[in-house]
Parts: C-alpha cells; structure tokens; sequence
C-alpha cells in the first residue's frame, strides 16, 4: 500500500510533532551546582551536535598553569643565580679591598725604605767628601 503525497506530510508532522512533545529544551535541563560526575556536555559545530567533554574546558587553565610553573622555575633559577653572583662580587669586593689596604701598606714600607736609603746615601757621601 502506497502513501499519497498528502498521507506522508501528515506522517511527517505528526512524527516531528511527536518528537517536539518528547524532546527537552537546554531551559528545561536541570541545572548543576558542580561539574563532579559530569563527562560530557551538548555542544554544537557549526549545524552538527556534539559531545564535548569536560576536560576540555580547563585545558586552557592547564596549559597556562603549565606555562606559568615552567617561567616560576626559571625565575627562581635566575634568582638563586643572582644571589650566588652577589656572594661571589661582595667575596671578590673585600678581597680586593684586602688587597687594596696591602698594597697601601706595601707603599708605605717602600716609602720608609726610600727615605731610609736617602739617609744612607747622605750619610756615606759625607764621609766619601772627608774622605
């Protein structure tokens, strides 16, 4: 038994009239306080309807924490560097500052030394004179 043309768009309305009366609009959903046990949720691409899981949602979160954890450890490399190079520059300040005050001291046991010798050389030039 075939169906008039008229037979098959009455079917068809009453099929999709069915389907309308049994289906369920997004503001009929109830609504959840926290995402536990949920996988999935509706999503549309472009005219397609589909499932998108959950996990996607913080994968951005995640990548940026990510992101962020990795630039925290290099800081606190650059850090522990930076104080370890500031050790190492206030070492080498007061040895040079060490070596600073001996050369100081070395100039003034040279300079007792010059005079010393000048006092000499006066000394025997007078006697060489008498002499």
């Amino acid at each position: 038994m075939a169906l008039t043309e008229q037979e098959k768009q009455d079917l068809k309305r009453d099929i999709i009239s069915q389907i309308k009366s049994e289906s369920q609009g997004v503001n009929e959903l109830q609504e959840v306080s926290s995402l536990d046990g949920v996988k999935t949720l509706p999503a549309m691409r472009g005219e397609e309807l589909v499932t998108a899981p959950i996990s996607l949602l913080g994968k951005p979160a995640s990548d940026a924490a990510a992101q962020a954890q990795a630039a925290k450890q290099a800081a606190d490399t650059a850090a522990t560097n930076a104080v370890q190079a500031a050790a190492n520059a206030a070492t080498k300040a007061q040895e040079a500052q060490e070596a600073a005050q001996a050369a100081g001291r070395a100039t003034g046991e040279l300079e007792q030394v010059r005079t010393s010798a000048q006092r000499v050389i006066e000394q025997f030039e007078g006697v060489a004179v008498q002499a």
